[in-house]
Formats: C-alpha cells, sequence, structure tokens
C-alpha cells in the first residue's frame, strides 16, 4: 500500500510539473508575440497563488525524494503541506 502511495506521489508531481512547463511555454509565447494581456497574467493575484502551491508541491516532492536523509519528523510536517494546497 505504501508503494501505490509514493508512486500515485511522484505521479502527481510529474504531471503538474509538466503541466506547468508547458503552461509557462504556450504564454511565453503569446507574450513574446507582443500580447500585453499575456504578460500581464504572469503577475496577477492567481498566478502568485499557483507559483506558492508549485512551490509546497515541490517542497513535499523533494522531502518525500530524500526522506531516507531528511529526519522523519520533518518529512511528517512538511508532508502535511498537501493540505494546506487544497
Amino acid at each position: 500500500m505504501i508503494q501505490f502511495h509514493i508512486h500515485l506521489g511522484y505521479t502527481m508531481i510529474g504531471i503538474i510539473f509538466f503541466a506547468t512547463i508547458i503552461f509557462f511555454t504556450f504564454f511565453g509565447l503569446l507574450c513574446s508575440n507582443g500580447d500585453q494581456s499575456f504578460c500581464d497574467k504572469f503577475t496577477s493575484e492567481i498566478m502568485i497563488t499557483g507559483y506558492v502551491i508549485l512551490c509546497l508541491l515541490m517542497i513535499v516532492g523533494a522531502t518525500s525524494f530524500f526522506r531516507d536523509v531528511v529526519p522523519y519528523e520533518i518529512f511528517f510536517k512538511l508532508h502535511h503541506l498537501v493540505f494546506v494546497m487544497y
């Protein structure tokens, strides 16, 4: 059961990470073409919220990947950031 949990966690992080790269590529191309409305959206309130959620997810992913190196208490407490994201 724990292996399934680990697999789902890494899958979720991978999908969100690659979706973010595709998102920035798409909006970056539109922004580089001179459409100012797309450029302004990178600093909007909803985007800043997205940046925070992505950072929290990457922190959870990093501590999960290095769970054998990181003390368990730190891993356990940072792992609960998942609930903050939702």
